[in-house]
């Protein structure tokens, strides 16, 4: 199975709504916000963390159980009955 990059969707104008939101700078509206070329980074940034956090909530990697192969003797021992419980 070939690996698959992880790519990110894009970064929404809703992620960055909620991100300006999550920041609740008092007496800044999102359009001055924007307008503020630190402010609208840090804005970028943490509408990036969020949408990043979102995408991995949704991509939860889960490893496939593996049990080891029984020896000739566990074999034997559970034709005869012989169980250890």
């Amino acid at each position: 199975m070939a690996h698959q990059p992880n790519t990110l969707p894009a970064t929404t104008e809703a992620y960055r709504r909620a991100a300006f939101a999550a920041m609740a700078w008092p007496g800044w509206t999102y359009e001055q916000a924007m307008t503020d070329p630190v402010r609208s980074r840090l804005v970028a940034a943490r509408a990036s963390q969020m949408r990043k956090a979102q995408t991995k909530a949704q991509r939860r990697f889960v490893l496939p159980v593996r049990y080891p192969k029984p020896t000739a003797t566990d074999q034997k021992r559970a034709a005869a009955g012989d169980c250890d419980e």
